[in-house]
């Protein structure tokens, strides 16, 4: 397996507790650097953790600090390729990912930031290479892994005029393997739709929908798919139950401003289709609330 500064992380972090927080652990490492030196491992353990934390320039600091220390080591430029990628430096990390693509070839961690630095470069092909020898040595693909291979698969076959097909297999894969997760079922749901499918669109939503406390925010999704399908009685019908499991809700719940937004969007959504369908029998909820 690749001993990438998760390895330096573990080590300089095992007396941490699991549930900890990012600064704990920040705090930790910066007690046992006063204490031994800053060592590569220390450092790029720091790194890590600072590119979780959001704090890219410091992260990329220390990990500069590590090559002065240790300039051929393998960790170092990965953990320089990482930062550089998330800081949006794509082409900057390309030879530190070539790099340890020779050292290390099966390295599923090293292949998934080649994958996205190929495809900043506008190299698909080569990228979703990259992509399928990763998952091949992934032990577990998180849902960004499909997402991204998808998203990619989506580019390849908008040039060549295909459809979603092949983007949508990818999201059935992980859906498959972690269940479904929010993410990966929304996209899978776009890819129905813009396939002309809204029928297997609304039967995953609803799948999801089944599984959910709140229904409010799943049943406005269903109601836009209806329209997006031109089914606007079904689509009124929708946002009308969209509206009654909003004003079902706690108190506490109705004035967020997620909420609050998603009301607005309900009774402009109701009163629109109210007036575009003649048929559509008038009712007294339908009349915008006043002060909603």
């Amino acid at each position: 397996m690749f001993p990438t500064l998760l390895t330096a992380t573990l080590l300089a972090l095992a007396p941490v507790a699991r549930h900890d927080t990012l600064q704990a652990r920040l705090a930790h490492v910066d007690a046992r650097m006063a204490r031994e030196g800053a060592s590569v491992d220390l450092l790029l353990a720091r790194a890590s953790l600072l590119r979780r934390h959001g704090d890219l320039e410091g992260a990329l600091a220390d990990v500069r600090r590590s090559a002065a220390l240790a300039p051929d080591s393998i960790d170092v430029a990965f953990a320089r390729a990482q930062v550089l990628v998330e800081a949006g430096r794509v082409s900057l990390a390309r030879p530190d990912v070539e790099r340890v693509m020779l050292a290390r070839p099966a390295a599923p961690e090293a292949l998934l930031l080649g994958a996205r630095v190929l495809t900043d470069a506008g190299e698909l092909d080569a990228a979703l290479a990259r992509y399928e020898a990763a998952f091949a040595h992934l032990a577990v693909p998180r849902p960004e892994h499909y997402l991204a291979q998808a998203e990619l698969l989506r580019r390849i076959d908008a040039r060549a005029s295909r459809g979603p097909a092949r983007a949508l297999e990818i999201l059935e894969r992980g859906i498959e393997r972690l269940g479904a997760v929010p993410a990966l079922v929304l996209a899978a749901i776009e890819d129905e739709l813009n396939a002309n499918d809204p029928d297997a669109a609304l039967t995953r939503l609803d799948s999801l929908r089944a599984h959910a406390s709140r229904q409010d925010h799943w049943l406005a999704r269903r109601a836009e798919i209806l329209e997006r399908a031109g089914r606007a009685p079904d689509a009124l019908e929708a946002w009308r139950a969209a509206r009654a499991s909003l004003e079902a809700l706690p108190t506490r719940h109705k004035a967020t401003p997620r909420t609050r937004e998603l009301r607005v969007r309900i009774e402009l959504r109701i009163e629109f289709l109210t007036r575009g369908l003649p048929d559509a029998p008038t009712r007294a909820a339908d009349a915008p609330a006043s002060g909603s």
